[in-house]
This record gives structure tokens, sequence and C-alpha cells, in this order.
């Protein structure tokens, strides 16, 4: 194929012929089709808010708990991956966060532990049952730390 058949003007056109309308009223066929897709919509908006609050819905009896590691080492567990937490003096070091919706659940537990804030966040790698609270702990002036490669994974879109 030469340069002039890959270019959009040398591409063949179809032509299409379009009927003349019609002063009969639509047939039985044409409205059942719009009922069709009117039942269609209205059951994939249906699904879309169940499913939106079957995910709002799914955290909320998760309970994060403390195990002691070590002194002054803790991890945390809930839904998804464990956390490692750090106490110190100058504040509190996280290994993961989590999902967005229990980092308030989360965050409590870290209070029974320490009075010191969250002062760095280490992301092992990208999955949202160790990043998805991310946004949040960077609201609360967290320094967030990952590898290069995670950082890259977490700026685009991403399907498990």
């Amino acid at each position: 194929m030469d340069a002039q058949q890959t270019t959009p003007d040398a591409w063949p056109l179809a032509s299409v012929s379009v009927p003349k309308k019609s002063s009969q009223k639509p047939t039985a066929a044409k409205n059942d089709k719009a009922d069709n897709f009117l039942i269609f919509a209205g059951l994939f908006l249906l699904l879309v808010a169940v499913a939106t609050t079957a995910d709002e819905d799914r955290f909320r009896d998760v309970e994060i708990t403390s195990t002691p590691v070590a002194e002054d080492i803790y991890m945390l567990t809930g839904q998804g991956g464990n956390i490692g937490v750090s106490v110190g003096a100058d504040g509190v070091f996280l290994i993961d966060d989590q999902f967005a919706p229990l980092t308030e659940k989360i965050t409590a537990v870290i209070n029974t532990l320490s009075d010191r804030p969250v002062r760095f966040l280490l992301n092992t790698h990208w999955h949202p049952d160790h990043t998805g609270g991310n946004v949040n702990m960077g609201k609360a002036d967290t320094v967030i730390v990952a590898h290069d490669n995670v950082r890259k994974r977490l700026a685009v879109d991403n399907v498990i």
C-alpha cells in the first residue's frame, strides 16, 4: 500500500440512502424497541446505584485492630493489606494505609497508640488496599514515600 492510500482523503466512502419521512404513526415494533431501551436504561441506573451503595457499605462493619509486634511497633489489620506502625517521640511512621473509607478508623486506632501525628507513610506497592488512604493522609500533611515505580503506577488508572 503506498502513502497516498493510507491518508483519510484516499479512503473510500460508502454512500448511504436515507428513507423519506413517512406520515404514518410508529409501528408497534418501533414502540417495543423504545420501551425495551427505557427498561434497559432504568435497570442499568438501578444497578449502578446498588453497586455504589454496596461499595460504601462494604467498609461500614470493618474493625481495625492493633497487634503489638515489639516495643512501639504494631500491626494494624482490617480490610485488605496489613499496616505497619512505628511509634516514636517525633511522630508515627506507617507502612501502607488500606482503603480510603477506612482512614478515620485507622487514625482512631493510631491515636490510641500515640498522641503524635502520622509524619511518614511508606507505600510498599500500588494496590488500593495498600495505597487507598493516600489522599486522606496527604491532606493531613503526612509525607508519602514510595519507590519511583509505585508512583508511576499510581499516576495512571490501573485495573487489577
